[in-house]
């Protein structure tokens, strides 16, 4: 998240959405679209749709839901660094679009979240035990002399990583295969994830309710090989200086370590994340952030 003094920045309003839908946006780096609805209760309420984020950069799909006990309103997270141009709003059969705002925020309070229980993969080696990990298929692994120190933190964008501690057994990260992390009592806007993908990885994420609900949320995570850019415009959190192969260090090739995030567009009563099932993602430490002026 981009640091602002600036509480809320208003982007674009508007009474109603075009007939295409497509609503522009002044284009800047923004946190949210927030919308002013109405309409039937009933379809206020059971409001589950998907709206279309335009960057300069790209095109992703976000979930558009209302959620409880705001009936009126709602807000799509903008996870990308990257500029957003314009909203594309879908039908709504039985709600009406009143007003379209994007914002940008300053950042609240932060949390990290304990992993380590969770690791299953040895992602890091140094250069005499090169074949002490496999992060993919052919063995590759980040050489632990570019990354930070064991148990220290890492920070990108403003947002602090408590980067894993090697546990006894090596491993150092886990795959993601449906696990389920705690979230401790807060009013939670995001969720930041350090990690990377074997290839570039899109998938929902799961968001635990208090009163039972679940909301997916996209976790989108781009390729750890050598040069790759970031797909999904996620900040670089550590691109190192060579790659481990089980028998030889290779020279002058850079893997990437990714900084994304998540929205949590019903910040309250959120009590657990349920990772992907997708073994090709792999996550080395996740931080919880707070709206702004929340405690946490």
């Amino acid at each position: 998240m981009t640091p602002t003094t600036d509480p809320a920045v208003e982007a674009h309003r508007t009474d109603l959405p075009p007939a295409d839908g497509l609503v522009r946006i002044e284009p800047g780096r923004y946190d949210w679209v927030n919308l002013v609805l109405a309409g039937d209760p009933a379809a206020l309420r059971d409001l589950d749709a998907t709206a279309w984020l335009h960057y300069r950069g790209g095109v992703d799909p976000e979930f558009l839901r209302v959620p409880p006990g705001a009936p009126g309103a709602a807000r799509i997270g903008v996870p990308r660094r990257d500029d957003l141009v314009a909203v594309r709003l879908p039908d709504l059969p039985g709600v009406r679009v009143v007003e379209v705002t994007a914002t940008r925020s300053a950042p609240g309070a932060t949390h990290p979240l304990p992993l380590s229980e969770h690791f299953d993969n040895t992602g890091l080696t140094t250069v005499d035990a090169l074949d002490a990990g496999g992060f993919n298929l052919w063995g590759n692994t980040f050489p632990a002399h570019d990354l930070p120190a064991p148990g220290g933190t890492s920070t990108t964008g403003g947002v602090p990583f408590a980067f894993p501690a090697r546990a006894p057994d090596g491993r150092d990260n886990l795959r993601c295969r449906g696990q389920r992390i705690a979230v401790p009592p807060g009013r939670w806007d995001w969720v930041h994830v350090l990690g990377a993908a074997e290839r570039r990885t899109e998938d929902p994420l799961s968001v635990h309710h208090a009163d039972g609900s679940v909301r997916p949320q996209w976790l989108r995570v781009s390729d750890f090989w050598p040069e790759t850019a970031p797909r999904f415009g996620e900040l670089l959190a550590h691109r190192c200086r060579t790659m481990h192969y089980p028998r030889h260090v290779q020279r002058n090739t850079a893997p990437a370590l990714w900084a994304q995030r998540v929205p949590l567009t019903g910040p309250d009563g959120v009590v657990a994340l349920e990772l992907p099932d997708n073994p090709a993602l792999h996550v080395f430490a996740m931080t919880l952030q707070a709206g702004e002026g929340q405690p946490g």
